[in-house]
């Protein structure tokens, strides 16, 4: 229990990020809100643009005028990922990060959706659907933890129970954690 505990020593990286991005999601919309809507872009043309949009759906648009799910579904990904993160506990950096990330950016576009059932999207790259810094957060965070958990390190330990340990000592000989 004491080794569980003292391994968790760096959570606070998660914190941080959290705030990072919830910070720079909320300020970044407040000033897109207060200087670009409705109808102005920087720069008129081009690859890169800031636009003010404000998306009742989710990503790519998809249910649109559908907020309580949303706000539903925001709230069982974020259940989802403290469960990955107490479960599944890879004492990483990248791995607090990824979920800081993913965390900072789903209580983001949570509190918009909450407080005005949408989300204020801005960044447009080319064809690609208009998006925020959350959005882009929860993205770069999914990758991180899907390439931590395809790729692990062979040093590192993952928390298993005692089921786990079970099927895998039945399916490997013995196991030694």
């Amino acid at each position: 229990m004491v080794k569980a505990l003292s391994s968790r020593k760096n959570d606070w990286i998660i914190l941080v990020v959290i705030g990072f991005i919830y910070l720079s999601d909320q300020l970044t919309k407040l000033f897109v809100e207060q200087n670009l809507c409705p109808f102005r872009t920087i720069p008129s043309s081009g690859p890169i643009q800031l636009v003010c949009t404000y998306n009742t759906g989710s990503a790519f648009g998809l249910f649109q005028q559908h907020t309580t799910i949303l706000i539903l579904a925001s709230i069982v990904g974020i259940g989802v990922l403290f469960y990955v993160y107490w479960a599944h506990y890879i004492p990483s950096i990248l791995f607090r990060m990824s979920l800081g990330l993913q965390l900072g950016g789903a209580f983001g576009n949570l509190l918009d959706r909450v407080l005005y059932g949408r989300v204020t999207d801005f960044i447009k790259i080319g064809l690609w659907p208009v998006f925020n810094i959350a959005d882009s957060a929860v993205v770069v965070g999914i990758i991180i933890l899907v390439w931590l958990l395809a790729f692990p390190r062979r040093k590192v330990k993952m928390r298993l129970s005692t089921t786990e340990l079970f099927i895998r000592s039945k399916i490997y000989g013995k196991f030694s954690d």
